[in-house]
């Protein structure tokens, strides 16, 4: 619905894994795709998680509650687009911004909305749908669940970046 003034068609997770940082310290809230790249990169990396089922300490998937003991440890924060739903962001926000964190917002549900600039966020990434009808019928047959192989075609990824 709200169309990105900038884009660029490359998926966040790229620039991640690609970002060059010594010793880059890596903080996901929420649980992405292809953490296990991002872990090979990172010298150390954290999920922060509010489903308990997926938590595993051994894995660095903890409780999103230990957000104010990590994310000041954090070079690269990557925070996802459904804190704006579960209304955690302006806490996550605030906290990356005493540390001045690289922070990214990142996800399907994220609003390409260059307000989150003025928040303190350094990147914006997202997804734009090309083929309504197509995800609507994917979503249908897959009660809800969508990865991006199945909607290479229909999906084009988006970054936005201050």
């Amino acid at each position: 619905m709200i169309k990105p003034k900038e884009k660029l068609g490359i998926n966040a997770l790229d620039i991640i894994i690609k970002k060059e940082e010594n010793g880059k310290k890596i903080t996901m809230i929420g649980f992405f795709p292809r953490t296990q790249e991002i872990r090979l990169v990172a010298k150390e990396l954290w999920i922060l998680e509010q489903d308990p089922y997926l938590l595993n300490p051994s894995h660095g998937i903890i409780l999103g509650t230990s957000a104010e003991y990590v994310i000041p440890k954090t070079n690269i924060l990557v925070i996802t687009g459904s804190s704006l739903i579960n209304k955690s962001i302006e806490r996550l926000l605030k906290i990356s911004r005493s540390k001045n964190a690289h922070t990214i917002i990142l996800g399907p549900s994220t609003p390409l909305c260059d307000v989150l600039f003025s928040y303190g966020v350094n990147m914006i990434a997202g997804a734009e749908v090309t083929d309504p009808d197509a995800i609507l019928k994917k979503i249908s047959q897959s009660r809800g669940m969508l990865s991006t192989k199945m909607c290479k075609n229909e999906i084009q990824f988006r970054v936005m970046e201050r």
